[in-house]
């Protein structure tokens, strides 16, 4: 098994350096110098070619390794704030182990030190920051000594709020620690999904600048990144994105549910003309959508979903963020000259979420958890499913969500019909965000394919039902329909 690995690593190694060979360069600030980047993009592409120094020497690269193992349960990320010993700017998982340790941590600091000595005796090569720093120390009256620069460094990272990211998980525990050659890099601070590298040998202070690296490379090498931390990450920022977390499998490697699969509940206080109170059950079967009449209600749920890689993310990106629409036609009812009928638009949140980078490189079902339509009734007979993707950025992304209603003249009086009778269109803004996909869905297609292969070919078993696995863009997810007879 291990030697079956150490061969697809090598070829995998070999293959990606014939790619690149032709845009690799030895250490050379000229090269760098000509990359178009604001000052706030080479403050931490500097800080990766500084971390990579610091690497070379295996007793600073334990003592990061360690450090992160202390904070992180996958021991991948850790906060410049915490390995400096500063507790303003740390994440939230580290302020408890921060003040338990504060003690032994204030002992000895090798990667402090190490920092420090770097860039004492080679400023000149990180010129934003010496930059920086000068200025820093210019308005503060303060006389350039080893001690002021080291301490205006250390702020300066911690003022960024920035943090080591270590995406690569082995098959084989240790791997990753063992690995004499690693890579640094960096957030390119504009979503973009490739970047810069720095390849570094442990023990040699020369590196090469490797061109194009994407997020493919980042999970499957020792990459060492620079990112800043998600808001979400510390104490007191606001964040409207939940948590998704992996549902857990059983020793079938199916998905673990918490729930009947044939839930059946009773609305307290709630009857209807036979006074007697109507149940809600699970539908387990297909079902012809127009057998539910619009007198009965269909509360249609999303419990799981899957994100399948990292095609969503912006480079190093530690969290995938996306929020969910749906676009309806459940507004007030017109009927047109030409004798269509139509009803007025409305959007909807159905959830605004984060799910961590390995859940989604893994391809794992997260609890998803939300409803999509409490009411789905016959005379929504389409609505919008649109993605976008939440990032750092200033741009606003947006999109034009069509659906169908469908209603009929009955006795001179708009009745809901099981036919699409109109359309209609809304435009979704979302800012900081991309727009990546839609799908228009039927409630008689949902209701016909709830289990089973479908169009899709694929299903999930949940409770021991086999849902049909619904696809929109790189996203798969499954409904849960529960009826109401009214």
């Amino acid at each position: 098994m291990r030697t079956k690995f150490i061969m697809r690593k090598s070829i995998f190694l070999l293959s990606f350096c014939l790619l690149v060979i032709s845009c690799s360069t030895k250490n050379n600030s000229e090269t760098l110098e000509k990359t178009n980047l604001n000052s706030k993009q080479k403050l931490v592409q500097e800080t990766a070619i500084l971390l990579g120094k610091l690497l070379t020497d295996s007793e600073v690269k334990n003592a990061l390794n360690n450090k992160m193992k202390e904070v992180d349960k996958d021991a991948n990320i850790v906060s410049f704030a915490y390995l400096l010993e500063q507790e303003e700017g740390l994440r939230k998982n580290e302020q408890a182990t921060f003040k338990n340790q504060i003690n032994n941590l204030r002992k000895q600091n090798i990667f402090k030190n190490a920092l420090r000595k770097e860039f004492e005796n080679n400023s000149n090569d990180y010129k934003t920051i010496k930059e920086i720093l000068d200025k820093n120390l210019t308005s503060k009256n303060n006389f350039r000594s080893t001690a002021f620069i080291a301490d205006e460094l250390t702020n300066l990272l911690v003022s960024q709020e920035l943090q080591i990211f270590f995406p690569f998980d082995p098959e084989y525990e240790n791997d990753d620690q063992n690995a004499q050659e690693y890579y640094v890099s960096f957030d390119p601070l504009n979503n973009s999904q490739t970047n810069i590298g720095f390849q570094f040998n442990t023990g040699y202070s020369d590196y090469e600048i490797i061109n194009n690296l994407d997020n493919n490379f980042l999970d499957n090498n020792p990459v060492y990144v620079i990112v800043p931390i998600d808001p979400c990450d510390i104490a007191g920022r606001p964040c409207n994105f939940i948590e998704l977390l992996p549902t857990p499998l059983d020793q079938n490697n199916e998905l673990i549910t918490s729930e009947n699969q044939f839930m059946v509940y009773n609305p307290s206080g709630f009857t209807n003309n036979n006074n007697t109170i109507p149940t809600t059950t699970l539908l387990t079967t297909n079902t012809n959508h127009n057998n539910i009449p619009e007198t009965d209600g269909i509360s249609s749920y999303i419990p799981r979903i899957r994100i399948n890689g990292t095609g969503y993310m912006g480079f190093g990106g530690t969290h995938q963020k996306l929020r969910f629409y749906r676009g309806t036609t459940d507004g007030s009812v017109t009927q047109n000259a030409d004798g269509t009928i139509t009803a007025s638009p409305k959007d909807y949140i159905v959830k605004e979420f984060r799910c961590k980078r390995k859940h989604v490189k893994d391809k794992n079902w997260v609890d998803f958890g939300a409803e999509f339509d409490q009411d789905w009734n016959m005379s929504e007979n389409t609505q919008d499913f649109a993605i976008f993707s939440i990032h750092n950025l200033k741009a606003t992304a947006s999109f034009e969500l069509s659906m169908k209603s469908g209603f009929k003249l009955e006795d001179g009086k708009i009745k809901p019909n099981a036919e699409a009778s109109g359309s209609a269109k809304i435009n979704v803004s979302v800012g900081n965000a991309k727009f990546r996909t839609n799908a228009e869905i039927s409630r008689r297609i949902v209701l016909a394919t709830i289990v089973g292969l479908g169009a899709t070919g694929e299903t999930v078993s949940d409770g021991g039902v086999d849902y049909n696995v619904k696809k929109n863009g790189i996203v798969d997810y499954y409904f849960k329909h529960y009826y109401t007879d009214l």
